[in-house]
């Protein structure tokens, strides 16, 4: 099955809301050239890790920030956030995982309520 099929059928197991971003580095193909394809590796692992963790202090701070409504009154909410992104080396699944686990009680232990991406 190919990449297409495959986010078209896990969009089909999502509820209603769904967003898909495209980004693409302006003149990528310029770094490349200039300083090499080390480096521009090194340029995309590190615009991954910042969107991820934008990403998530997103995800943390719109929790925190707003109570959630129950039927027993509002509910003050905070999460604990670990990231792992992956590398040029291709982190197995499995191998991501446990490294955001390991940053998600790196966080817990650092007092709840924050990201921890390394």
């Amino acid at each position: 099955m190919g990449t297409m099929a495959r986010m078209q059928d896990e969009r089909a197991s999502l509820a209603d809301a769904c967003a898909l971003l495209l980004v693409d580095v302006d003149n990528f193909k310029q770094i490349n050239d200039v300083h090499g394809h080390a480096i521009g590796d090194e340029v995309i692992v590190a615009i991954i890790q910042r969107i991820a963790e934008a990403r998530a202090e997103a995800i943390r701070e719109a929790v925190a920030g707003t109570p959630i409504a129950t039927e027993v009154g509002p509910l003050s909410v905070t999460t604990s956030v670990g990231v792992a992104t992956d590398t040029p080396q291709s982190l197995k699944v499995r191998e991501m995982f446990a490294m955001a686990d390991k940053r998600l009680y790196r966080a817990k232990a650092r007092g709840r309520n924050c990201v921890v991406m390394g």
